[in-house]
């Protein structure tokens, strides 16, 4: 099952809860950034937001976005320790309902 797959299936379970799809999804360590692309895409009232560290991905990321006319994911190029960034963001939940975290990151908060 991919990623898409399983990100799609989880927000429509949670349907009645993201009327016309308005909810915010952040990604961390986005890469090129299709994932995020193709969620705001395919929920174009949702905010997404995109973090990663390396520039040319988010080069890439911001060109495909422009080419795609999609408008609603922002993308931001991390400058500080993730470690702060994961810990800040996962301790305020009602910020970002949904969120994506590397399964090393996540580990790190379930033990």
């Amino acid at each position: 099952m991919s990623t898409w797959t399983m990100i799609n299936d989880e927000l429509q379970r949670h349907e009645a809860d993201i009327a016309e799809g308005k909810f915010s999804f952040v990604e961390h360590n986005s890469g090129y950034g299709y994932l995020s692309t193709r969620v705001a895409k395919y929920y174009p009232n949702a905010t997404v937001i995109s973090l990663e560290r390396n520039a040319v991905k988010v080069a890439h990321h911001l060109k495909i976005l422009k080419y795609l006319g999609v408008q609603n994911n922002a993308v931001c190029k991390k400058t500080t320790d993730d470690s702060i960034i994961y810990r800040n963001i996962y301790e305020s939940p009602e910020l970002f309902r949904f969120q994506l975290l590397p399964q090393n990151v996540l580990q790190e908060f379930i033990s």
